[in-house]
């Protein structure tokens, strides 16, 4: 009966330990990726050699044509108008 239980703590430490591992090295890969870009910009005076700036320029949201159409106004008036 001891030896079965030194057996399962001899399988289990190294795949506890192998395991922490792995999720370590997989949030600091997610990290990694995920971190801004980086690119340098001319030296200009007064300002660091290294500006935080995107790489790729970022998407504008997309513009709202504003209310609701006529047929939804009507739809909306006809049921606060049933109540």
């Amino acid at each position: 009966m001891a030896w079965q239980v030194l057996a399962i703590w001899i399988i289990v430490v190294p795949v506890v330990v192998n395991f922490l591992r792995s999720e370590g090295q997989m949030r600091q890969a997610r990290a990694w990726a995920n971190r801004p870009r980086m690119a340098l910009s001319p030296r200009q005076p007064g300002r660091s050699l290294l500006q935080l700036q995107p790489a790729v320029p970022l998407a504008r949201p997309a513009v709202r044509t504003g209310g609701l159409s006529e047929s939804q106004r009507a739809f909306l008036n006809a049921m606060i108008k049933s109540n």
